[in-house]
């Protein structure tokens, strides 16, 4: 188990890098871009394709499996909160059981899809250039399967220790490894 946590803590991590150099690369693309258009009367080409395609693609899905260490997805405990330690422990294994499959459909989907895209070399024409964007598809099973690799993490650990995920407060968001 121990193991299996060290991997994923670096995975998240790597996960978490790739978001940041995502925010610095689209911020420096972006002013490059307007820089160019203001100053020079020439943008960097394929400026909205490659900000839309990449780094938004990028920011939306690597991240995932960070904020689900964090706790830090949109939830509403105002009934959770009230009911008795057994019931949320057996929701908690139950949400885990239901998104770990979600999330493992969608990532065999989207892997699917990326292939099907690097197939053709799937591009997108701005301007007079074409930018190939097939790499970009990529990301969504990377994301998606990094989360789903959480989650079934969480499940195993929810059925094995039940009390492992939660405190007085709900989820806990520290180490659950420990």
């Amino acid at each position: 188990m121990k193991f299996l946590a060290n991997g994923l803590t670096l995975l998240e991590k790597l996960a978490s890098f790739a978001g940041m150099a995502c925010v610095v690369l689209m911020m420096i693309h972006v002013t490059a871009d307007v820089a160019g258009r203001s100053f020079f009367g020439h943008p960097v080409p394929g400026t909205i394709t490659v900000v839309s395609s990449f780094y938004m693609v990028a920011l939306s899905f690597i991240p995932l499996a960070v904020a689900e260490r964090l706790n830090a997805h949109i939830s509403v405990d105002i009934i959770f909160e009230r009911l008795p330690a057994w019931m949320k422990r057996a929701l908690v294994s139950l949400n885990y059981l239901f998104v770990t499959t979600v999330l493992a459909f969608a990532t065999v989907r989207t892997w699917q899809v990326a292939v099907d895209k690097t197939n053709i070399g799937a591009a997108i024409q701005q301007g007079t250039a074409m930018v190939p964007v097939w790499q970009s598809y990529w990301l969504l099973p990377v994301g998606l399967g990094l989360m789903a690799l959480l989650c079934v993490t969480k499940l195993g650990l929810s059925l094995v220790n039940p009390d492992a995920l939660l405190d007085e407060q709900g989820p806990k968001t520290e180490n659950i490894y420990e």
